[in-house]
């Protein structure tokens, strides 16, 4: 069995307002932004930077954002149906169609295929 070490109180006078200076702990080093995590990170950083980007930082944000619903109310049958047509006859997905006439408008989207994750051409 082990033995416990006496404690000393004498160490610590309770007229005395300031306690001894203890280090911090490893995690609240960590949370501090220092220790060895710290310089991990920054390693990983420098990493990174060094390595070539095989994704744009902004397509890559593009494709992690949120997805929300997108549509156009009352829009004559006829043209409608020519839209699903033309991305019929292209062999596309009305997604795939709309995202390539706003490309042809000038607007700086990137091309569905790059968007799309799991499509990988």
């Amino acid at each position: 069995m082990a033995k416990l070490k006496p404690l000393d109180l004498g160490a610590f006078d309770a007229e005395d307002e300031t306690p001894p200076a203890v280090a911090p702990s490893p995690a609240r080093r960590r949370r501090a932004g220092e220790g060895p995590s710290r310089r991990v990170g920054t390693a990983l950083e420098e990493l990174a930077t060094q390595s070539p980007r095989l994704v744009s930082d902004e397509l890559s944000r593009i494709r992690r954002e949120e997805r929300v619903m997108m549509s156009f109310n009352n829009m004559p049958v006829t043209i409608r149906n020519r839209f699903e047509e033309e991305a019929a006859r292209r062999g596309w997905g009305k997604k795939e169609l709309f995202i390539e006439m706003m490309r042809a408008f000038g607007i700086d989207v990137p091309p569905y295929r790059e968007l799309d994750g799991r499509r990988q051409y």
